[in-house]
């Protein structure tokens, strides 16, 4: 065995290369196979589950998202019982959803 400098850290440098080049393979591998695994379940569940599951889902998902920006909203606009807000007022209005003067026209 010789002890020059060459030859003690040649079998680390090797050893190193080898290790990485092993998790370089190992990380290709890995990534090919959770992309298989989540196309393939993705699939399944699309494939098994109800259309109208799915819509209730997504709407309900798109809902939820949504729901924080209700606070934003102006205090405006037509209450559920079709009368007009009292915030929405205009001149002429009684707020029983008519205008008086000759063209009664429907708040809306």
């Amino acid at each position: 065995m010789s002890f020059a400098g060459k030859n003690l850290t040649q079998g680390g440098q090797m050893t190193a290369y080898r290790w990485r080049m092993f998790l370089q393979v190992n990380n290709w591998i890995g990534f090919w196979i959770f992309i298989l695994f989540a196309a393939l379940t993705s699939a399944i569940f699309f494939w098994r589950i109800p259309q109208e599951t799915l819509n209730n889902g997504s709407l309900w998902w798109f809902a939820w998202m949504n729901s924080s920006f209700i606070d934003l909203m102006p205090a405006t606009g037509i209450q559920p019982g079709g009368q007009a807000d009292a915030g929405r007022r205009t001149h002429g209005d009684d707020g029983a959803g008519t205008r008086r003067g000759p063209a009664a026209k429907p708040v809306r």
